[in-house]
């Protein structure tokens, strides 16, 4: 039960910030597609000085979303952790309370005069 609301709130996170990087990359694309459409339209009137102006912006809103992406990628790298170390130590101590189960089940044979292995022996 822990388990699943943790998931279910990591998974709203999650989507949360899948939205609001979608539409960064958005406004990214109208942007550059502004840019872009600017100069096309007034290549002519633009120096060459302010014709490179607007490529670097171009340029720089391509880095942004670049970068934009890398920590997306890093994000979800760490929330996948988040996720896997919680889940990894409940597996754990399911384990350890079975194996716990098991060996009580053993000391009760053991007093209840149950023949084991090392008694057969004797």
């Amino acid at each position: 039960m822990i388990a699943s609301n943790y998931i279910e709130h990591v998974g709203k996170i999650t989507e949360a910030n899948n939205n609001s990087s979608n539409h960064l990359f958005q406004l990214f694309k109208a942007t550059r597609t502004g840019l872009q459409t600017f100069l096309d339209n007034n290549t002519k009137e633009l120096t060459p000085e302010e014709r490179m102006i607007v490529g670097n912006q171009n340029l720089e809103i391509n880095r942004m979303a670049i970068k934009l992406d890398a920590d997306n990628k890093s994000y979800l790298l760490k929330i996948v952790g988040a996720i896997g170390t919680p889940l990894a130590l409940l597996g754990v101590a399911v384990l350890a309370g079975i194996a716990n189960n098991n060996q009580q089940e053993l000391s009760s044979n053991e007093v209840f005069g149950e023949d084991t292995d090392e008694d057969s022996n004797d």
